[in-house]
């Protein structure tokens, strides 16, 4: 009944439009321009169309180039919803408030059924510039749900069900530059400037967050090490759906899995170093005699998104599903072992600033 309003924020609306004839027909979705007015928007710029039918088939979003903006056969029954996008980077800057609209005129392409209808869309200008709040930047946040494993020495790619779910959490943040982090430790800690306005700092690393600040939240993850608070990208892009992180951690990192405290039989001893271990430790999967709480452990994750085509800077997807995959290396002398599962990040802050030092 309201057309397509997008208020002053939105980004997506969808347009329904049904054949309720008898026989098959062709509708045509076509812009009609709103009055002429002086620093008038054109509106055609800023649209994009996705038909929700074949969206789930990585269809990309589409840039009409001309007053039609799409057309497709209905039989009779037939409804066809269609996604109206709307890039509001054409009006950054524009007062808030400012108005834009237009008409969406909906027509039996062969005129046959004399049939129209006339759709108004409409919105209001946010206001803000062009670099707030800029998608993929923010701290993101992946649960990663282990459930298959690769072993060691196994020359295919084949991976084999776990006996259980390992459920991880790790923090991860885009700056303004695209440059992609994982972070061990994140905390979003507000203040008051001096004009009395308050806002939120993101502090990462061994950054420390100011006396003055409140409203704190602290975020961390304990499978990461905290001898490396933040862990840069080594390969991929966010944007395209991939992205590689690796580390090493040493021998007396006090996140060694390897640690007398966490597995004393590894070599061939108890935690006292004198009551042999129980039998089942094969010595043999070492590589020399040097004692495996000895050696440093290679990792290497990666986050492999699934793309559904309709990533954009200006309709910002805040939750994205995908697999992750950690790789350990120098373990096995066979070779690394990996373990993979589904995943889910979701962006939990947009603010592209972060205090790393």
């Amino acid at each position: 009944m309201d057309g397509l309003d997008y208020g002053t924020n939105a980004t997506l609306r969808v347009l329904s439009v049904r054949n309720d004839g008898t026989q098959r027909r062709t509708a045509a979705i076509d812009l009609v321009p709103s009055v002429s007015a002086e620093g008038a928007r054109d509106l055609l710029p800023a649209l994009h169309l996705r038909d929700t039918a074949v969206a789930v088939t990585n269809a990309a979003w589409v840039a009409p180039a001309s007053p039609r903006l799409a057309s497709k056969a209905l039989e009779p029954g037939e409804t066809w919803k269609l996604e109206v996008g709307l890039d509001r980077s054409l009006f950054d800057g524009d007062v808030r408030g400012t108005p834009f609209g237009a008409v969406l005129r909906v027509t039996d392409d062969g005129g046959a059924s004399k049939w129209r209808v006339d759709v108004p869309l409409q919105g209001a200008a946010s206001g803000k510039t062009s670099d707030e709040d800029a998608w993929p930047g923010g701290l993101w946040i992946a649960e990663a749900a282990f459930d298959e494993i690769h072993f060691a020495g196994d020359t295919s790619e084949a991976y084999t069900p776990a006996g259980g779910t390992l459920k991880v959490r790790m923090p991860m943040h885009v700056d303004g530059e695209g440059t992609l982090r994982l972070l061990q430790r994140v905390v979003v800690a507000g203040s008051t400037a001096a004009d009395g306005s308050f806002a939120y700092t993101l502090y990462a690393g061994d950054a420390a967050v100011p006396a003055t600040a409140r409203e704190t939240m602290r975020i961390s993850s304990a499978v990461l090490p905290t001898e490396q608070p933040v862990i840069p990208l080594k390969g991929g892009d966010f944007r395209q759906g991939l992205a590689i992180f690796s580390f090493t951690v040493d021998a007396d990192g006090a996140t060694s899995l390897l640690r007398h405290p966490t597995h004393p039989q590894h070599d061939g001893l108890r935690w006292d170093f004198s009551t042999p271990a129980p039998s089942g430790d094969d010595f043999d999967n070492y590589k020399s005699t040097v004692k495996p709480e000895l050696f440093s452990v290679g990792n290497i994750i990666s986050f492999r998104l699934d793309l559904n085509g309709g990533e954009a800077p200006w309709n910002p997807e805040e939750e994205k599903t995908g697999t992750c995959t950690w790789t350990l290396e120098n373990l096995r002398r066979e070779g690394p072992i990996a373990i993979k599962g589904p995943m889910s990040i979701r962006r939990i802050a947009p603010q592209t600033d972060i205090v790393l030092e």
